[in-house]
């Protein structure tokens, strides 16, 4: 495996970054950011900065979009879950 310099770590974009981007803006349609972004509890520049990858998305931030979208976070990142019946 090739090792990764720590230094440059930071500049790479997460695969995680990319489904949130792809699934906000799939989301988000032709609503501008002005309009979606308070549904989702965030300025539209954040908004912006997410969908560009230009910034990535805590953990906190991610579980209060999933619930202000009425999803879930397996949905946003395109995990399949079980219907598993305890």
């Amino acid at each position: 495996m090739e090792q990764v310099n720590p230094k440059f770590w930071d500049m790479r974009v997460s695969p995680y970054d990319r489904k949130v981007a792809d699934f906000l803006r799939k989301r988000r349609g032709e609503q501008t950011y002005r309009d979606f972004a308070p549904k989702l509890g965030m300025s539209s520049s954040g908004l912006h900065r997410l969908e560009n990858l230009e910034q990535s998305i805590t953990l906190a931030k991610l579980h209060a979009l999933a619930q202000r979208l009425r999803t879930t976070v397996e949905e946003i990142f395109g995990w399949k879950t079980t219907d598993e019946k305890p």
